[in-house]
């Protein structure tokens, strides 16, 4: 299963100490990709000191030793670029973002968030 994860996503595993590869198994083999853009967002925020930085530098890290497929896109807002690509694609978006799930789901696809920062489940936009 194709998954494009957003940088809230990442950022919510690391930080909460969730599993997130043993936790996508759930939904099947996840085929996991970034954007071009959420790497950006993630390096900005690496350069700083304190949790979040170290949160971001710790995602940056989990996605080069898995090596997760970054996708090249024409670099607007990260949110658009990440609908668009996992609507050509047939994608599930793992986000935590609230407004990026609700427009995937309307625009009918499945997200996959985290719960109770524990766990993930998955929201569907099919109806």
């Amino acid at each position: 299963m194709k998954m494009l994860i957003d940088t809230s996503f990442i950022m919510s595993c690391v930080k909460n100490n969730i599993d997130m590869k043993a936790e996508l198994m759930k939904f099947g083999k996840p085929e996991l990709f970034v954007i071009d853009r959420v790497m950006q967002e993630l390096e900005k925020l690496s350069g700083g000191n304190g949790k979040e930085a170290s949160n971001a530098r710790l995602s940056l890290d989990f996605i080069r030793n898995e090596k997760i497929r970054v996708i090249v896109t024409e670099g607007r807002h990260t949110d658009r670029e990440i609908k668009e690509t996992a609507l050509k694609e047939g994608m599930t978006v793992c986000a935590v973002d609230y407004g990026l799930r609700r427009r995937m789901m309307e625009a009918g696809a499945d997200v996959i968030t985290v719960r109770q920062n524990r766990y993930c489940e998955r929201e569907s936009g099919k109806q």
